[in-house]
């Protein structure tokens, strides 16, 4: 490759290419391997000879479906040290390198960096309560090491060598292996280099109830023990645990995938009798809620059966630059009785082209009744796959569909006469009464409230949306960036040399975050990700602005958002996302987070 001042030949140690999913590459992962030599070609000395980590890439390469495809980011490069706000961790030599932000003195700046790989793990344990814990700052390192984080799905990695590959699941920072009657409530997890909370190997009779779970680089929340046999076509296998009678209830897990993509906020392989009912799942970087495993092979009976998604609250999910999931995605062939059901669910803001509530793989004997989907950008509401990768069993099957409303301009589309698709409501812009209550009684119980006091919502949906220039004004509106819809999105003229988005939200309000989507698509430029300043005001024409976060000359990652948080300390009526520099620009999506009801 052209050498790159990020990339320092004489400092290697430790430096991490990303390879995202989506464009192009494979749509539902992403994949981190570690670099372990750089050199000068010999034979040209504008180019550097970049030696791979392996097993790590050869798995990567025969893992990605179609191609791996070019590295996005660059991470911990000795090189990127000088630019303000990078750093990079030499291991061996015991040193951080940083570079402080404009106005930032290290005199008063404080770092964490966690060391420990898990915080709890305990096995064949019973009848034990763990409640009002925190479990906080761990890490897992495994990224980094020889196997690196080649992702099947949902963080069910990649192990081994190529002729002899095995597969392991993302460890979470508290583990619990075959055990039962585990009472885990009222407990928060939050800033975890791994996953939250997990049962697996058998676990049953356990309540997961009233936790606080967010800002975890994998899974919030997994059960069950995924299964696959990576040397045999649909990476299947069958369940060598099954769990049961689990539950997981009034949950606020929010912020979640934040470094390992394909990550999910509740992700429940084989299980049955399971129940995922009321919960809040907020901003996750792949799927919100993922049910079940076996992408429909049909050599073992369906053991998975009685599983229940029912009256949970997801929203603004689907943010990176992954496209094969849903806000509530189901995998595999449930058996036919006692029914599985997806009921009383509202799903708010999921951004990508399949469908909200997305039944693949084989999905089979769901009922799914009396869910309300708004601002998802897919076509359909609810997806019912058609089949795919060469097995008959993913199509999905023996499935209702009935009693849904939705803003999506249509429902379901089914290719098998299997599944009954009864009365539905779509393309709605108000919502009658039965919408309404279903909408109200999504989400934490009463009981729950006080986990998340000041629930928030993307104000920019409410808002009106003006920009400095428009590539063409029927394709690529200001408005097109606020819609909540990734497949549309706002580009400015290529000579405009003072691009910028200007969201009117039509009085001030207390800002949370604000999350700017870049392009996505094979289109993407690297310009689009940096040079880039977001500013708030209560003025029209900008005046007297608030800087609330700046992008520098080093592009962010292709498949990751640019996320601003503010704390809600203040309260602005326009929000501006403009670039620093001369040239083009373009935003998929500009959300601004702030205390809102839930219907508009």
């Amino acid at each position: 490759m052209s050498k790159s001042s990020f990339i320092d030949s004489s400092i290697a140690s430790g430096l991490e290419f990303v390879y995202p999913g989506g464009a192009g590459m494979t749509d539902w992962v992403s994949t981190r391997c570690d670099v372990a030599t750089v050199a000068t070609d010999p034979g040209n000395a504008t180019l550097d000879v970049i030696t791979m980590v392996q097993p790590c890439y050869a798995n990567a390469i025969l893992t990605a479906r179609p191609s791996l495809g070019p590295p996005d980011a660059v991470e911990n490069g000795y090189g990127m040290v000088g630019t303000p706000g990078q750093w990079y961790l030499d291991s061996a030599a015991g040193t951080v390198y940083y570079t402080p932000l404009a106005g930032e003195a290290l005199t008063d700046t404080s770092a964490l960096l966690p060391t420990t790989d898990g915080l709890l793990s305990a096995t064949n344990l019973s009848f034990v309560n763990f409640t009002g814990l925190a479990f906080e700052y761990a890490t897992w390192m495994g990224a980094s090491g020889p196997q690196g984080e080649v992702d099947l799905q949902a963080n069910f990695l990649i192990q081994g060598t190529p002729t002899a590959r095995s597969t392991m699941q993302l460890p979470s920072a508290v583990t619990f292996h075959a055990s039962n009657h585990i009472n885990f409530t009222l407990n928060t997890l939050a800033h975890l280099g791994s996953g939250g909370v997990a049962f697996d190997q058998g676990s049953n009779n356990n309540v997961i109830q009233g936790n606080t779970i967010y800002d975890t680089s994998s899974n919030a929340i997994t059960l069950g023990t995924a299964a696959a046999n990576p040397d045999v076509s649909n990476s299947y296998a069958g369940p060598t645990y099954v769990d049961y009678q689990e539950t997981v209830a009034n949950n606020y897990v929010h912020d979640i995938g934040v470094e390992f993509e394909g990550a999910v906020g509740i992700f429940a392989s084989w299980v049955k009798q399971t129940k995922i009912i009321h919960n809040e799942v907020f901003r996750t970087s792949y799927s919100g809620i993922s049910l079940g495993w076996g992408w429909g092979n049909t050599s073992d009976p369906a053991v998975m059966s009685d599983n229940h998604v029912d009256f949970n609250y997801v929203h603004e999910t689907m943010t990176t630059s992954l496209t094969d999931g849903g806000a509530i995605y189901t995998n595999g062939l449930e058996a036919s009785t006692p029914v599985s059901t997806l009921i009383g669910n509202y799903i708010d803001g999921d951004g990508k082209v399949n469908a909200a509530l997305y039944l693949d793989n084989g999905s089979s004997y769901f009922d799914v009744e009396r869910n309300v989907v708004t601002n998802a950008s897919a076509t359909n509401a609810v997806g019912l796959s058609p089949g795919g990768w060469g097995n008959p069993n993913t199509v999905a099957q023996f499935n209702t569909i009935a009693n849904n409303y939705g803003s999506n301009t249509a429902g379901a589309v089914s290719n098998s006469t299997t599944n009954t698709i009864g009365t539905n409501s779509w393309g709605l812009t108000s919502w009658p009464s039965a919408a309404t209550a279903i909408i109200a009684s999504a989400g934490l119980e009463a009981a729950y409230g006080n986990l998340n006091p000041s629930p928030e919502v993307n104000l920019a949906l409410r808002g009106t949306a003006t920009a400095s220039s428009t590539y063409d004004s029927r394709y690529y509106s200001a408005q097109a960036a606020i819609d909540s819809n990734s497949n549309t999105l706002w580009a400015s003229t290529a000579t405009d040399n003072s691009a910028s988005l200007t969201v009117d939200l039509g009085a001030s309000q207390t800002i949370e975050s604000v999350v700017l989507l870049p392009r996505q698509d094979t289109n993407y430029s690297s310009d689009d990700r940096r040079n880039i300043q977001i500013i708030g005001s209560n003025n029209a024409n900008m005046s007297s602005p608030t800087t609330l976060c700046t992008v520098g000359s080093v592009p962010t990652p292709f498949a990751l958002p640019i996320k601003c948080s503010q704390g809600g300390t203040i309260a602005y009526r326009y929000i501006q996302a403009k670039k620093t520099v001369a040239g083009g620009f373009t935003i998929d999506e500009l959300h601004i987070f702030g205390p809102g009801t839930r219907t508009q």
